[in-house]
């Protein structure tokens, strides 16, 4: 599969499948998640998606003497790809602000 011209949410489903068919246990299912890091092109406007495995995820909050920090969480439930006839589950996102 030519993975550089699919859409993210397959591109995502394909490698973690992958990440998941090496690394199978318990605590990949509760602790571990998928990261996408995005790069554009400034110039050309052409993006680039790839997606990482995490167990840990450290969030820098930015110390530029604001009040407020935001932090937003988008969780895709699995599984990502579906079975014919099978509904998809909806995202959940979840925002906390921090002072």
């Amino acid at each position: 599969v030519d993975e550089d011209h699919l859409p993210d949410d397959e591109k995502a489903a394909l490698q973690w499948e992958r990440y998941r068919a090496r690394n199978r246990s318990l605590i990949v299912d509760v602790f571990e998640g998928q990261l996408r890091s995005q790069l554009t092109c400034c110039k050309c406007g052409t993006s680039s998606s790839t997606f990482e495995p995490f167990r840990y995820l450290s969030v820098p909050i930015p110390s530029n003497h604001i009040d407020r920090a935001s932090l937003r969480v988008v969780f895709f439930p699995l599984p990502f790809s579906l079975s014919k006839g099978e509904e998809r589950q909806q995202l959940m996102r979840y925002s906390i602000t921090v002072p």
